[in-house]
């Protein structure tokens, strides 16, 4: 074995720590005779710790890792059908052989790689790891499906709470497929205003893909800058991620400096308020007149009979308060034109006081 290793390039072994040691096998043994060996170690548990000596197994780097958790149902927990943690741990090694060997030529000396069962496993859980210890939540098998907010949007677009709690992973229908191409659209119109300020972007050839095994932006070889958004509302947060190719980004860089941003923002103030004010100018807000108003106690509305007359706190005198997305903003005079309420504004109010109008009700009277 010793001369077979003194002329090879790789050395891969997956025994529990010591064994090779034993054979006469081990690290700094072999390479005392080819200081160019690239050595890869995979163990169950690594090289050193608790666990050092125990023996590996794929469903026990999964369950330890903390990935069989997030494949399976917690209150019937099942095996999967494949051997991730052997797979991804083999993909680790893999990767710390093609870095070392690259080291090597450049340098001319091997080294010794290690990776395990559990390290590789962990190293999938990341994400779920990091939102863990940001709000203390256990991950299941639903994390995925609430993280994207996809089923958020559909469930709020269709008039739900625009929560996804208890839905399971599914494919779209053709209804929510189209209601999110509505929304990648709204999505790309703004992403191209964004870069507006620093030069002009057209966005074509998109398509929606909703399989992740299907989803490759660029070759894996590639470098690429990876923007992560946190997504919050009521009932739903999740993460948005944005992905830039180095490729499609590299021709621009001197242009993305602060200095050239801030000319550039400045040379188009002008016509970004231009653009801002025609956005404005059709965006279409609710109002109301409120003429009177006051409080009611429950036993008084359930004793209510047609007929009955409401006696409210607002004075015959008092003038009409017109509420701008219900916020008061003028005072007025109630009337009609032709067939139709109206309120003619008489006074403007002042953003000081809108907090005087909007506590002014007192408890109802009933006749």
């Amino acid at each position: 074995a010793n001369r077979l290793i003194a002329g090879a390039d790789v050395l891969i072994e997956n025994f529990r720590p010591g064994i090779m040691d034993r054979m006469g096998c081990g690290y700094e043994a072999v390479t005392a005779d080819n200081d160019r060996l690239i050595y890869c170690s995979i163990t169950g548990f690594g090289s050193s710790g608790p666990y050092q000596e125990r023996p590996g197994y794929d469903t026990v780097g999964q369950g330890m890792g903390g990935l069989l958790s997030l494949m399976t149902d917690l209150d019937d927990p099942r095996p999967v059908g494949y051997s991730f943690s052997d797979h991804f741990a083999g993909i680790a090694a893999s990767q710390g052989i093609l870095g070392a060997l690259f080291f090597r030529e450049r340098t001319g000396k091997g080294q010794k790689v290690e990776t395990s069962l559990l390290q590789a496993t962990v190293s999938l859980t990341g994400e779920n790891a990091a939102r863990y210890f940001y709000d203390g939540r256990v991950p299941d098998r639903a994390e995925r499906t609430r993280l994207a907010q996809v089923f958020a949007f559909v469930d709020r677009i269709f008039g739900g709470r625009g929560s996804s709690q208890g839905v399971e992973a599914r494919v779209l229908t053709p209804i929510e497929v189209g209601v999110i191409n509505r929304i990648v659209k709204r999505v790309i119109e703004d992403l191209e205003a964004t870069w507006e300020p620093i030069l002009r972007v057209e966005i074509t050839d998109t398509a929606l893909e909703t399989n992740p095994e299907f989803m490759q932006i660029t070759a894996a070889s590639e470098i690429v800058i990876m923007l992560a958004f946190e997504v919050n509302s009521t009932n739903a947060s999740g993460l948005l991620s944005l992905c830039y190719p180095f490729f499609t980004l590299e021709s621009i860089l001197p242009r993305l400096g602060q200095d050239s941003y801030v000319r550039t923002s400045r040379m188009n103030q002008e016509e970004l308020l231009r653009q801002n004010n025609l956005r404005v100018q059709k965006t279409e807000v609710p109002i109301r007149a409120e003429l009177a108003r006051g409080m009611a106690t429950f036993r008084s509305l359930q004793g209510l009979q047609v007929g009955d007359v409401l006696t409210l706190d607002t004075e015959m005198h008092e003038p009409t308060v017109l509420y701008v997305n219900d916020e008061p903003k003028f005072i007025g005079k109630p009337g009609r034109v032709g067939r139709k309420s109206a309120v003619q504004i008489t006074e403007y109010i002042d953003s000081e006081v809108e907090e005087l109008f909007k506590n002014k009700s007192k408890p109802v009277a009933t006749e």
